[in-house]
């Protein structure tokens, strides 16, 4: 039996989503079994649930990064070749024609009208309803998850995190947490503009090494929300308080490096 709209907001907010919230979402599509419409279902029950197509409800966030090229450490110069393959790898297309590579539930929100992205040609993220213009209207491109970035707004306000039939892995607001450290691991990723290419200083990439962990032990100590939206297991979670038990895991776990 397949999955309705109706159906998938009632779950949503059976976990405790609310009508006005600024929802951060990361999902997949595959989880939630069967849903009549697919991505773009899950989309509307999402806007449907914290009010984002209402001018006095919520916002709906959501991923749109893209494959980039980048290597580990900071670096101020690095070979042509590796500017040649981040322009392959991840070319400049304007605001409006920039897909997201991080499945079809992002991909349907971005082509919803009305949807906003901030302006990082890599890391952008998208955003729809009251908040969304504050959210996406300024994005640096040294540290795309930092302070100064939408994934730092999320911090700051009273916002949520909802992981969709994905794990730890895959909630970007835990790179926020690293670029606090100041010996937080580091990468460099070429971002190709128009007509150069920069190098542009970001958190480094986790892959699966301390992510899952902070996860495990976030929800072992009775934080966050559990339960099920559609056939996928979900997590709900503030931001700051997830963001900032990452922050005290990762100031233990890198100053030992």
């Amino acid at each position: 039996m397949a999955h309705s709209l109706d159906g998938i907001a009632t779950d949503v907010a059976a976990l405790g989503v609310r009508h006005g919230d600024t929802l951060m979402v990361h999902a997949s599509l595959s989880a939630l079994g069967r849903v009549e419409g697919g991505a773009a279902t899950v989309v509307e029950a999402l806007i449907a649930t914290v009010g984002a197509d209402d001018p006095a409800g919520g916002t709906l966030v959501m991923a749109g990064f893209r494959d980039s090229l980048s290597v580990p450490g900071r670096h101020r110069s690095l070979p042509d070749c590796l500017h040649e393959e981040a322009r392959r790898i991840c070319p400049w297309l304007p605001l409006t024609e920039t897909p997201t590579s991080m499945g079809a539930i992002p991909e349907a929100f971005r082509q919803r009208p009305g949807t906003r992205r901030s302006p990082h040609p890599c890391t952008a993220y998208l955003a729809l309803g009251a908040g969304a213009e504050a959210l996406c209207a300024a994005h640096p491109l040294p540290f795309a998850t930092g302070p100064s970035s939408p994934a730092g707004r999320l911090y700051e306000g009273e916002t949520h995190q909802l992981l969709l039939g994905v794990g730890f892995n895959r909630l970007s607001q835990l790179h926020h947490a690293e670029t606090r450290l100041p010996h937080g691991r580091r990468k460099t990723r070429i971002v190709a503009l128009e007509n150069r290419t920069l190098l542009a200083e970001d958190a480094g990439d986790d892959r699966d090494v301390h992510f899952p962990e902070i996860g495990r032990r976030f929800l072992a100590a009775g934080l966050g929300q559990t339960g099920k939206i559609g056939d996928a297991e979900a997590i709900l979670m503030a931001t700051r308080e997830i963001d900032d038990f990452a922050y005290a895991y990762l100031a233990d776990a890198l100053h030992s490096l």
